[in-house]
């Protein structure tokens, strides 16, 4: 299973892998291109190992211009072969209806010529089997039910005959819900909303938990009455937390700190998920996912 990086842009990503010499899979916006997406394209094989193109739907929710079709495809038409894989322009998010808006979209990219990846809202309305008759080899998963265990069993038992179907779950990095299912790839955008607000994300051997993710809070002048959860300072395994970041990273707390820590502090939140990608892994092994 892959796990794509999304709102990862090349400065970050330079960063890391100047630190680590590790190369990343990132998941862009077409909402949000800039001059840094090329940038990033051009990454592909060196920093980047992979590269998907989100169509933006998510983001253009409150924006008083929404990504146009034609506009859409007329990108793709160009851009659209630097990208593992594209998604369908799934604008309406209703969860109760097989959508005819999102149908219509997927037809007109594939009557240009375009191979969308189909993203699927609704469980329960024939979206799946209309996709399972159609012979798709690549889907997405967009419903708010791709947090929840017992809809992503629904739909991966829908897929166990079709075992060669692969399957996108988009926002969301859980590690107790993803050992369940042999996803092919989920994207996530924590590595950086967690730096973002001075938290680090660490993988706590010493817990107890399935999901052993501890949120360790960096940033700022600590006040024990303002911060919720544990301050690296009055953490409980402070000595193994420093010992890992030391050693993986030769970082100290007064690195993670002001300007500078703030990029480092991603760099470590990144590392977070590229081994939990490979912790996921290792847990389809087991459960025969994947060879």
């Amino acid at each position: 299973m892959i796990i794509y990086l999304s709102s990862m842009n090349s400065k970050i990503l330079k960063k890391y892998h100047d630190k680590m010499r590790k190369s990343l899979y990132a998941l862009i916006s077409y909402a949000l291109l800039d001059s840094d997406t090329v940038v990033m394209i051009g990454e592909k094989g060196n920093m980047l190992d992979g590269l998907i193109l989100d169509c933006g739907a998510w983001t253009d929710q409150k924006s008083p211009h929404p990504t146009d079709i034609d506009d859409y495809i007329n990108y793709l038409l160009v851009a659209g072969k630097h990208y593992d894989f594209y998604f369908n322009l799934d604008q309406d998010f209703d969860e109760n209806y097989f959508s005819s808006l999102n149908l219509r979209h997927l037809l007109k990219l594939e009557e240009a010529g375009l191979t969308p990846t189909p993203v699927i809202h609704s469980l329960y309305d024939g979206e799946i089997e209309y996709y399972i008759d159609r012979g798709y080899k690549m889907l997405a998963l967009g419903s708010s039910y791709a947090t929840r265990p017992d809809a992503l069993k629904f739909v991966f038992d829908k897929f166990e005959k079709y075992p060669d179907v692969r399957i996108h779950i988009f926002g969301t990095a859980s590690y107790e819900n993803l050992i369940q299912v042999p996803a092919y790839s989920v994207d996530s955008s924590s590595w950086g909303t967690s730096g973002k607000f001075g938290v680090l994300n660490y993988w706590n051997p010493e817990s107890n938990k399935v999901d052993k993710t501890e949120r360790i809070y960096i940033g700022g002048y600590y006040h024990p009455s303002a911060v919720r959860g544990d301050h690296f300072l009055n953490y409980q395994y402070k000595t193994q937390l420093e010992e890992y970041l030391y050693q993986t990273f030769k970082f100290t707390y007064e690195d993670l700190l002001g300007d500078n820590g703030y990029y480092n502090l991603q760099v470590v939140n990144i590392h977070y998920y590229v081994e939990l990608e490979q912790r996921i892994n290792e847990e389809h092994k087991k459960r025969g996912f994947i060879s």
